[in-house]
């Protein structure tokens, strides 16, 4: 699913397809972030209680999984943004706060 949104007057996208694969404790979602004609390729990388909180609101929603994933991944995004551009290949750390407000 991709979505789009705006930071700091600049367009973005940003695509989840909803798979998670297990690493260690971390479930691995991957994503592609689209801003300007440029593709950056990373990963998402959901702690226990994050995968928790994101099946939770999926099922409680009655939302897609990469629904939540995407809105809970433009979340981490413009928290990022605040202090760097996002390189390809990034990864990012997602705790069960990113999906407390959704």
């Amino acid at each position: 699913m991709e979505t789009s949104f705006r930071f700091r007057n600049k367009e973005y996208s940003l695509q989840v397809n909803g798979t998670a694969e297990g690493e260690g404790e971390f479930k691995k979602c991957p994503a592609v972030v689209s801003s300007e004609g440029t593709t950056y390729q990373g990963i998402f990388k959901l702690t226990p209680a994050a995968w928790e909180f994101a099946t939770r609101k999926s099922q409680e929603r009655k939302r897609p999984i990469e629904e939540v994933l995407g809105q809970a991944g433009i979340s981490v995004l413009k928290a990022e943004l605040f202090i760097r551009q996002i390189p390809d290949g990034f990864t990012y750390v997602v705790d069960h706060r990113f999906f407390e407000d959704l």
